[in-house]
């Protein structure tokens, strides 16, 4: 677990004089061949044991297993759905409220699958540091991010409606038909806001707020929370007459 490896650093750093002008560096492979070393094992043993019990806490049970597939997976929907209804909750001093959340499925590093879910898997899921940032966007954006998940086959979003049909989009936001003039505020992740992933579309937005205290991580675990055991029913938010009925990647 790479948490476990931070933590063996930031133990040993702990023990390095505050003075250190200099300091040589030997490397020693993390590997099968690597000996433990008595004293520092059991040193670092009840921190270890600290946080193996904080990431086996369960969270939830899963019905089934969880994977990302397009044109939308189950894993997919759920994520999106938890980072619009809790950006919505979010206090954020001078952002608009969320309307509509995207993600991209390379942010979700691993399926889930069923049994217990615990605090550990989520970490696996989204290791980053990501946190929530708001953007508000004019229509004219909006269609081409729509754009953008149509040629993508699709990518994990909540709060409106694409159908595609011989290249023509329909987009509704509430049951409504996107406007290209209108204003839309539209809940993402900071590194997807600069430009990750190829959606340099955000740079065109007329206002960014980001709240960096709110991390998406901790967002799923409290969606994943909600419910003891958790069975997701998959929605038609997007039809694709191009869709390929890939399963999962």
């Amino acid at each position: 677990m790479w948490y476990k490896k931070l933590l063996f650093f930031c133990i040993f750093a702990s023990f390095l004089p505050a003075n250190a002008q200099q300091i040589t560096v030997r490397y020693t492979a993390m590997d099968s061949s690597f000996s433990a070393l008595p004293k520092l094992d059991s040193l670092v043993m009840p921190f270890r044991l600290q946080i193996q019990q904080e990431m086996d806490k369960p969270l939830t049970y899963l019905a089934e297993d969880l994977l990302k597939a397009k044109p939308m997976g189950k894993l997919g929907q759920f994520c999106a759905d938890a980072l619009l209804q809790e950006a919505k909750k979010a206090q954020i001093a001078g952002a608009c409220k969320a309307q509509i959340a995207v993600l991209t499925p390379g942010g979700l590093r691993k399926p889930l699958a069923k049994g217990a879910l615990t605090k550990g898997d989520l970490f696996e899921l989204m290791p980053f540091e990501n946190a929530l940032s708001i953007l508000e966007i004019k229509g004219s954006v909006l269609q081409e991010l729509v754009a953008y998940i149509v040629a993508r086959q699709g990518l994990p979003f909540a709060g409106m409606t694409i159908q595609e049909k011989n290249g023509k989009i329909a987009v509704k936001i509430n049951q409504k038909n996107l406007q290209s003039d209108a204003k839309y505020c539209v809940a993402t992740l900071d590194y997807l806001a600069s430009g990750g992933d190829g959606m340099d579309l955000w740079q065109k937005a007329d206002k960014r707020t980001d709240a960096k205290h709110i991390l998406f991580r901790n967002m799923l675990m409290d969606a994943f929370s909600q419910q003891d055991t958790l069975r997701i029913t998959l929605d038609p938010r997007i039809i694709l007459s191009t869709e390929n009925h890939e399963k999962t990647r």
